[in-house]
């Protein structure tokens, strides 16, 4: 018998979108202790196609700027480093995923991650966080989040995804956090878990400016 766990985390629907509209007015969010108070964010408006070649400043130290390379990557900074990056999709809507909208889209992507998680040794679980509504590119779109949990309660990977159903596309954007212990090493270079916290005000507001490109 697998021994990995499905668990259910909860987050007040409507809470991310009055952040936003405040965050909007204020110009971001709370400054993080023993740093200086940042510069507003230029609008944290991202073409992604015509992804920026020099840093976007974004508030609490962060910056985003183009990947190497044609992947549709942002590489966030802080401090002169990588420290994350912010992963950039589009695919076709399939006539299913247009009826049932995208709390199907995210259900059918929570399966499949739980799926592909099943090789976690004992003792690992799978935590969800109660998908919300959000603005994604200026539209109402959603906001899920997944965490894999080490038997000592240690968050090991964590991923945020903001997803947007737009002429008969799926738009996706993605962070995500991995540890030394995670079940799943991921690719490029990742968030550890605090500093997708961190990082997470900065990536809401660069989800809800951002700019996708016609027809994918």
């Amino acid at each position: 018998m697998n021994a990995l766990r499905i668990g259910f985390r909860t987050r007040a629907l409507g809470v991310t979108g009055v952040f936003l509209a405040l965050a909007a007015c204020t110009g971001g969010g709370a400054d993080i202790p023993g740093e200086p108070p940042p510069s507003p964010e230029p609008g944290a408006a991202i073409d992604w196609a015509d992804r920026p070649t020099e840093t976007v400043a974004l508030n609490g130290g962060f910056g985003v700027i183009a990947c190497p390379g044609d992947a549709p990557f942002l590489c966030v900074q802080r401090e002169g480093n990588t420290v994350g990056q912010i992963e950039y999709s589009s695919y076709p809507a399939l006539e299913s995923v247009g009826a049932r909208g995208l709390q199907g889209r995210i259900e059918d992507d929570y399966s499949q991650f739980t799926s592909d998680r099943t090789g976690c040794t004992e003792g690992f679980e799978v935590e969800t966080v109660e998908p919300e509504e959000t603005q994604v590119a200026g539209r109402d779109g959603m906001r899920s989040e997944y965490s894999v949990v080490n038997p000592q309660g240690e968050t090991v990977e964590r991923y945020v995804k903001y997803w947007l159903l737009q002429d008969d596309r799926v738009h996706l954007l993605v962070a995500e956090a991995h540890e030394e212990a995670s079940c799943s090493p991921g690719e490029g270079v990742n968030f550890t878990d605090d500093g997708l916290t961190n990082f997470e005000e900065s990536f809401q507001r660069v989800a809800a400016l951002s700019r996708f490109p016609a027809g994918g």
